[in-house]
């Protein structure tokens, strides 16, 4: 598979060899790659930022009052508690999402109260399962914890997390749920498991979220693939994310459109999907723009 860099123009492949030229032709050509720049190269139309409870969102109201093309809108981080003021904070400047790491049965129970209140204002609940975040101290102590020093952990707990959805559905209180395990044997039992909640009028109400942190590669985005379509609904899903917290990640959304429609290619020569170019256009459409758009409200 063949990537350009477009915000380099750079087509040549990054090797050891070629590392010192790239370096320097970047480097050049940074000084005019403003952030804003960067979002207009890549034609992005909404940007949800990653935000605490207690940040400041001022720079989110200087953006909403300017004239600026991009729809930079917050998102919620690990909040713990309901904070009346802080949540209607992040309403009012358009957050449409919550963040949850979760790695034990117990974490999930505890952000209980926050997700009723994501039902009530319409948010969407991303829970990210199964992350070691402990691994070395030693180099925890020389970068900090979010120094990248992960790995995948265990299967997360199913009957638990079915028990958290449970109770939301039954106070009428479930929001949309973007589900992210790290660990790619979670993608079929949760492929199955956002069927169970299913809810007329709402495409895709509980959704096994792509490829996600170490998975993020040909190898991972296959296997969601073959997992979502095996045992889940294609049709419905929101495709790529890009949360690397890097604006140069966004070119990730060409990485996966390229190895979405080889895949669907294969499919079609296998004789598994039909070979109908309408048919399969406005399924790659829907999968790499109109589903996330929708879901998103964006």
């Amino acid at each position: 598979m063949r990537l350009s860099w477009p915000f380099f123009q750079v087509q040549e492949p990054l090797h050891a060899g070629s590392a010192d030229r790239i370096w320097e032709r970047c480097q050049e050509q940074l000084p005019a790659l403003t952030p804003r720049r960067i979002l207009e190269l890549a034609r992005v139309e909404g940007l949800c930022t990653s935000n605490l409870m207690g940040e400041d969102l001022g720079a989110h109201e200087r953006l909403r009052d300017s004239n600026f093309v991009v729809k930079v809108l917050p998102s919620l981080r690990d909040a713990v508690g309901i904070e009346a003021e802080a949540f209607d904070r992040f309403s009012s400047l358009g957050c449409r999402l919550a963040d949850h790491a979760v790695g034990t049965a117990e974490e999930l129970e505890a952000i209980l109260p926050q997700a009723r209140e994501y039902a009530r204002r319409g948010w969407i609940l991303q829970l990210h399962l199964g992350a070691q975040r402990q691994t070395s101290s030693r180099l925890r102590r020389l970068s900090g914890p979010a120094g990248g020093y992960a790995s995948i952990g265990n299967s997360f707990d199913i009957p638990a997390l079915c028990r958290f959805l449970d109770g939301l559905e039954r106070d009428d209180s479930l929001p949309r749920v973007i589900l992210f395990p790290l660990n790619p044997a979670d993608y079929i039992p949760l492929a199955t498991l956002t069927g169970s909640f299913a809810e007329d009028g709402v495409a895709g109400k509980i959704q096994l979220g792509p490829a996600w942190w170490f998975n993020d590669h040909e190898l991972g985005i296959r296997a969601q693939l073959d997992a979502l379509a095996a045992y889940g609904t294609l049709s419905t899903f929101i495709g790529m994310t890009t949360d690397s917290r890097s604006l140069l990640s966004m070119v990730r959304h060409d990485y996966f459109r390229r190895i979405l429609c080889t895949w669907i290619n294969e499919r079609v020569e296998a004789h598994s999907f039909p070979d109908d170019a309408g048919l399969l256009e406005s399924l790659v459409r829907d999968l790499c723009y109109h589903n996330a758009a929708g879901y998103l409200n964006l």
